[in-house]
């Protein structure tokens, strides 16, 4: 419970009240939140104003609910102008929605799914993104979604719509991991979205990318 907090480091400042608990385990962890600040600096990040209230429990068949606003974060050269997140259901069966905004750009993103023997497990069904230069992309057909403390997937999700295209796939273990990206008349100020809002970017991309590496192994 700070009203100052530069109680923390001396360059910090703002407010923050929370109260909750956290317990469970590392891999069915249970977290109670009650939460509100503003105006807060520290370590390079900044915040206008959150607002968050958490009530989940993996490891527990009773409803769980997280809904968490925040507006105007930056950290370091990159700033969201507003994030929202909820989700609501129980731990077998929810469902999860996440919109951010940054200049230029906005991002909405629906999941659904559930944790099944340690791990979560869903579907992705919703992912717009509209942005400057008449950028509008959807999601083309709704894709597989798994995480866990080992293992994390993401099966390849493409948006369309104008004016290009875009792709990615992702899959993470402790062992070995790869990411691949597509992307065809990606407009630059997608990429730069948040960054330096004093300059415009124009222009179009078109990119190919792909990305391996192990655990004690290069990229």
């Amino acid at each position: 419970d700070a009203t100052d907090m530069s109680l923390l480091a001396p360059e910090s400042r703002g407010e923050l009240h929370a109260h909750g608990t956290l317990g469970g385990t590392r891999r069915l962890p249970a977290l109670t939140l009650s939460e509100h600040g503003k105006g807060i600096h520290h370590d390079g990040m900044s915040l206008d104003s959150i607002e968050a209230q958490v009530a989940f429990d993996m490891g527990a068949a009773r409803r769980s609910k997280i809904d968490l606003h925040a507006r105007n974060f930056t950290y370091q050269e990159r700033k969201l102008t507003a994030l929202d997140l909820t989700v609501d259901g129980t731990t077998a069966s929810h469902v999860m929605r996440l919109d951010a905004k940054a200049v230029g750009l906005a991002v909405q993103l629906q999941a659904a799914g559930g944790v099944i023997h340690d791990m979560w497990q869903g579907q992705l069904t919703t992912f717009n993104v509209d942005g400057n230069e008449s950028l509008h992309l959807v999601l083309e057909a709704p894709i597989g979604l798994l995480a866990s403390a080992d293992h994390v997937r993401i099966d390849k999700l493409c948006v369309h719509g104008q004016p290009g295209r875009m792709c990615v796939d992702a899959d993470w273990t402790h062992a070995l991991w790869s990411a691949n990206l597509a992307a065809q008349d990606l407009p630059m100020s997608t990429l730069t979205a948040g960054l330096t809002p004093s300059l415009e970017y124009r222009g179009r991309l078109s990119v190919t990318a792909s990305a391996a590496g192990a655990a004690a192994q290069p990229l």
